[in-house]
C-alpha cells in the first residue's frame, strides 16, 4: 500500500490510478487527496503567475521567472514531502492545505 499511495504525487495520473484504479483503503486515499491538493494548488499558482505575467510591464520579467521558478520548485518540494511520507507510512498533511483537503469528498 506505501507504494500506491507513493504513486498518488504523480501528477495528474498519479492520484487518478490510486483514487480509482486500486483498491481503496484510508492511507492511499489519503495520500490520493493530498496528491489532489498539491496538483490543484501547482495550477492555481501557475494560473496566478501568468495572469501577473500579463498585467506587469516587461520590464518585470524578471520577478515573473523568479516567481515562476519558486512556485515550481515548492511544488517539487510538496511532492518529494509527501512521497517520502508516503513511503514511511506516515499520514502527515501537506504544508498550506493538507488539512484542508481531507474534508473534500473525492
Amino acid at each position: 500500500m506505501k507504494v500506491i499511495a507513493g504513486i498518488s504525487y504523480l501528477p495528474i495520473v498519479g492520484w487518478f490510478f490510486s483514487m480509482f484504479i486500486f483498491p481503496k483503503t484510508d492511507f492511499t486515499m489519503y495520500h490520493a487527496k493530498q496528491g489532489f491538493g498539491a496538483s490543484i494548488f501547482y495550477l492555481v499558482s501557475i494560473g496566478f503567475v501568468w495572469f501577473a505575467s500579463h498585467s506587469i510591464p516587461s520590464f518585470l520579467s524578471s520577478v515573473e521567472l523568479s516567481f515562476f521558478v519558486l512556485v515550481n520548485v515548492f511544488y517539487l518540494l510538496l511532492l518529494l514531502n509527501g512521497f517520502v511520507s508516503s513511503l514511511k507510512g506516515k499520514q502527515k498533511p501537506l504544508p498550506l492545505f493538507g488539512k484542508k483537503v481531507q474534508n473534500w469528498y473525492l
